[in-house]
């Protein structure tokens, strides 16, 4: 779904850098952008270079990508290296999915906020949801309509519903 709002999301790398932290994600599109007209006779640029790629590798981005790498193998059978600048559209709605579910819950993250993570999953990744939901420690808010996953997954419940005269409980 987040590849239908963001008109910046074009590749596999794109859509797993839109969960990234903001500074990773823009010195990432910044080293991409040098890159391109990286001259290696321009002792300023190449220093520039340089001093891009220490403070990706400070903030982390080369952890990130390691771990990006793990979730494309399990999920896609690849490395991140091989599979970063193929394009979104490659993969179906439930590769996505489970590509960035994979992720996310393999990544650093304590935290995930998870709005209808089941959608466009078939049954064997619904179960692989489920049991990357039953097997982390992470807390997590989920949101969803289907049921058996949240009495399946879920310690605590918290329902709400559109009562007759249209308030909510």
């Amino acid at each position: 779904e987040q590849r239908r709002t963001d008109p910046e999301i074009h590749t596999i790398g794109d859509y797993l850098f839109s969960v990234a932290q903001a500074g990773i994600a823009r010195l990432r599109k910044r080293i991409a952008t040098m890159e391109s007209t990286l001259d290696s006779a321009n002792t300023a640029q190449m220093e520039s270079y340089s001093q891009l790629l220490a403070d990706y590798a400070d903030l982390g981005g080369y952890r990130m990508e390691a771990e990006m790498s793990k979730s494309t193998q399990d999920v896609l059978g690849s490395s991140y290296q091989d599979v970063s600048d193929l394009e979104l559209d490659c993969l179906s709605g439930g590769e996505q999915k489970m590509l960035l579910l994979n992720y996310l819950f393999s990544n650093s993250a304590s935290n995930l906020i998870l709005d209808e993570p089941d959608n466009f999953l078939d049954i064997a990744n619904k179960d692989r949801l489920k049991s990357y939901l039953g097997e982390s420690t992470k807390t997590i808010l989920l949101i969803s309509h289907d049921r058996d996953l949240l009495e399946s997954t879920c310690k605590k419940h918290l329902v709400m519903e559109e009562r007759d005269d249209g308030t909510t409980a």
